[in-house]
């Protein structure tokens, strides 16, 4: 019985391995890519929007920086699809990223936001980190070119890849132990 708990564990070790492989290549090709939320779906020219708000925010994004921009996911009337755009120039893509944190304070763009894209198990890493800051387990969050990061309350930061990455966070900073 031992030889096959010892290949089901080595088989799940490789399952692991290569999932976090497959999320770095996903990663790699989502890098130079952002997401726009809350345009209103009436703005069809989605290169228009991403280069309204450069401007707005005064980022120097010329159009030749703007590879390419579209509508993403199932029409829902209730809300507005959001917009991906991949830009060419990393320090414009950055500058924009940054800066959208003052979208709110442009008349129109209220409830906009620009964020980084990442890949469905990151977001999902991502989100769960934003849990661990609303209660109160870790001081802040953050994300940096498609990597997420928490800092404690002794202002440690720490790198999250995966949930396991979490998950062991969280046992550390509360104790606890964790089922993994």
């Amino acid at each position: 019985m031992a030889p096959l708990v010892d290949c089901v564990q080595r088989l799940s070790d490789e399952n692991k391995r290569l999932q976090r492989k497959v999320d770095e290549l996903e990663m790699y090709s989502r890098r130079s890519c952002v997401r726009v939320f809350g345009v209103p779906e009436e703005n069809k020219d989605t290169d228009a929007v991403v280069m309204t708000i450069a401007k707005k925010l005064d980022v120097p994004l010329e159009k030749s920086d703007l590879v390419v921009s579209h509508r993403v996911g199932k029409s829902d009337p209730s809300k507005p699809r959001p917009i991906i755009a991949r830009i060419s120039n990393y320090n414009a893509r950055h500058s924009l990223i940054k800066g959208s944190k003052n979208l709110s304070k442009v008349d129109g763009m209220q409830g906009w936001s620009v964020n980084q894209e990442l890949t469905k198990a990151r977001s999902k890493v991502a989100y769960e980190a934003r849990q661990l800051v609303k209660a109160k387990i870790a001081k802040s969050t953050f994300i940096w070119d498609g990597k997420i990061f928490v800092v404690d309350h002794n202002e440690r930061k720490h790198l999250l890849v995966c949930l396991d990455d979490l998950l062991h966070l969280k046992s550390m900073l509360t104790g606890e132990t964790s089922d993994t």
